[in-house]
């Protein structure tokens, strides 16, 4: 029995998104970014003359931006990153992700019609049908079309929050001092 000293080859690099975007200091994002990070960052902390690089994650509600800043530490990352989570969806419709945000909060309300009204819809069988002869069955089909209708919408949800988690996207924050040309 021998024990090699070599090192397994190293794996294929994996990329942190796909088709994701990269925003650049100048961009709207990047700019609104900082305007929220102003606030909580003290100016000590600022990195000179270089972006933050953060990585963004959207939560699958489309409710907020989970951020993963470099160039920052310590209490100042804590806060950084709290600070873009509790902007919440002003900042996601801001983002490269909101296509994929809005896509999750209509498949979201989609869900909710079909399911609020499938309850009135349950408790209206027994009674249709007690006043009206064979009118419970035509209730029943409007039932198990409604719950169809939900179960469609789940699935479409599901779909469109998996997109969005996978929208997540890289942007470099410019710094206080930082010379950026804003385009138009």
């Amino acid at each position: 029995m021998s024990i090699s000293t070599t090192p397994p080859p190293p794996a294929e690099p994996v990329p942190l998104w796909h088709g994701g975007a990269i925003l650049q200091p100048s961009s709207h994002f990047s700019r609104e970014v900082f305007n929220v990070l102003r606030t909580v960052v003290p100016r000590h902390s600022w990195p000179v003359g270089q972006p933050i690089v953060g990585l963004f994650l959207p939560i699958p509600s489309g409710m907020g931006l989970m951020a993963e800043f470099e160039h920052l530490s310590g209490e100042s990352k804590k806060h950084a990153e709290q600070a873009v989570l509790d902007k919440g969806v002003s900042l996601v419709l801001e983002s490269p992700a909101a296509p994929q945000a809005v896509a999750v909060f209509r498949a979201k309300r989609w869900r909710d019609i079909g399911m609020y009204a499938l309850l009135p819809l349950l408790f209206a069988i027994p009674i249709v049908d007690g006043l009206f002869p064979n009118g419970g069955h035509a209730t029943i089909l409007i039932a198990v079309a409604d719950f169809a209708v939900l179960v469609a919408s789940q699935l479409r949800m599901s779909q469109a929050q998996k997109a969005l988690v996978e929208s997540r996207f890289i942007a470099h924050i410019p710094t206080p001092g930082m010379r950026i040309k804003v385009n138009g």
